[in-house]
């Protein structure tokens, strides 16, 4: 997530600063940011707690991010994955790949929901 990046730079902190105070690992931070792994609810809350904002404004960038040129080519790509789904749906390679996004897919949700509820309970 690029604004935990943008929020440890403002602070003037390093990444390991930062693992240090929320209970990580340098390598947990590294991937944080760079987007490659779910970062768990309570690490949402310490970072968010840390850099005094709420969950919801570490995910603000990432609804920014949409474009219709992204959408189209997100379309796209749909289509033809649509056009060529029985021979796709066969390759290994293939299902580990849908496998992880319907991970990640639930994840957000799972995450977004936590969020509504902390407001909801506020």
């Amino acid at each position: 997530m690029e604004i935990i990046k943008k929020l440890r730079k403002e602070k003037n902190e390093t990444q390991q600063m930062l693992a240090d105070v929320i209970g990580v690992s340098l390598r947990s931070i590294q991937n944080y940011e760079s987007g490659k792994v779910t970062i768990p609810i309570e690490k949402l809350k310490a970072i968010a707690e840390h850099y005094n904002v709420s969950v919801s404004d570490l995910f603000k960038d990432i609804i920014k991010e949409s474009s219709p040129a992204l959408d189209e080519e997100i379309e796209r790509l749909a289509n033809d994955c649509l056009k060529n789904w029985d021979k796709l749906i066969l390759h290994p390679y293939f299902q580990t790949k849908v496998e992880n996004l319907v991970v990640k897919r639930i994840n957000l949700v799972l995450e977004e929901r936590l969020i509504k509820a902390e407001k909801d309970n506020k």
